[in-house]
């Protein structure tokens, strides 16, 4: 979310935002959450999860207009949690 676009007109560039998001989806799959450092000391809860994601995938976006970013993520067709964070 943000409230200026940049000089091309964009919020954040899809392309920004879809090579992020690969590189997560691609560190992630097939994972135990145990097993990874970022979830060292942590419950690998999905709302861990959801933080930790939202955080990594903000790192992959270089937009300067973005003013909050949020991630939902869905467990199962009624579990999901989300975070959302100011930038």
């Amino acid at each position: 979310m943000g409230n200026n676009l940049d000089q091309h007109g964009y919020l954040v560039d899809i392309v920004d935002i879809e090579a992020s998001l690969d590189g997560l989806v691609e560190r992630y799959r097939d994972q135990m959450l145990n097993n990874l450092a970022e979830f060292s000391g942590l419950n690998p809860s999905i709302e861990h999860f959801a933080r930790i994601f939202c955080e990594k995938m903000y790192e992959g976006i270089k937009a300067k207009t973005l003013e909050v970013v949020r991630v939902q993520i869905w467990e199962n067709e009624i579990a999901w949690a989300s975070y959302e964070m100011r930038v």
